[in-house]
């Protein structure tokens, strides 16, 4: 009589594939670092107003992390001084971000998408907007539109009542 044997097969096991995002920047903080404004500034309607925007951004040492501050002010055409002024400080964590050796070799150096840049601009400059807004509130522009524009309006009293 014949015997039979059992053949086991071990299938090799692959492994599950890396799951590879894309680079992504998610908002840590965000803070108003400055904040001032010219009691004695009187305001007109309609007057044209100009405003300068900097951004400045760093990489701390050693941190997968973005900060960007943006400095915004306010000056009407004809003045030297502005009438307000603000900067408002956005830090974001960085994830999946490729790394370059730095110019001088010695550290290496996050490499960030332009997509990724712009969408974090934006971002900040929406912050630092909404922020100035909040403070704005308790001072003597309070009833008035301040915005990355041209003119200074007025808001209706009837209207802020709503």
């Amino acid at each position: 009589m014949a015997t039979s044997r059992i053949l086991k097969h071990k299938r090799p096991v692959s492994k599950p594939a890396k799951l590879i995002l894309p680079p992504t920047a998610h908002v840590l903080t965000i803070s108003l670092t400055a904040f001032q404004y010219d009691l004695n500034y009187e305001l007109v309607d309609g007057a044209d107003i100009g405003y300068e925007i900097d951004i400045l951004h760093r990489i701390p040492i050693g941190k997968a992390e973005l900060d960007m501050l943006i400095n915004v002010t306010y000056l009407e055409e004809g003045r030297d001084k502005p009438f307000l002024s603000a900067s408002c400080l956005t830090t974001y964590r960085l994830e999946g971000m490729g790394m370059k050796p730095s110019e001088e070799e010695s550290e290496m150096t996050i490499i960030i998408p332009d997509h990724l840049m712009q969408q974090m601009h934006q971002e900040a400059i929406s912050h630092t907007r909404a922020l100035i807004a909040v403070q704005t509130a308790s001072t003597p522009y309070s009833k008035t539109h301040i915005a990355l524009d041209t003119r200074l309006v007025r808001i209706p009293e009837e209207k802020i009542a709503q």
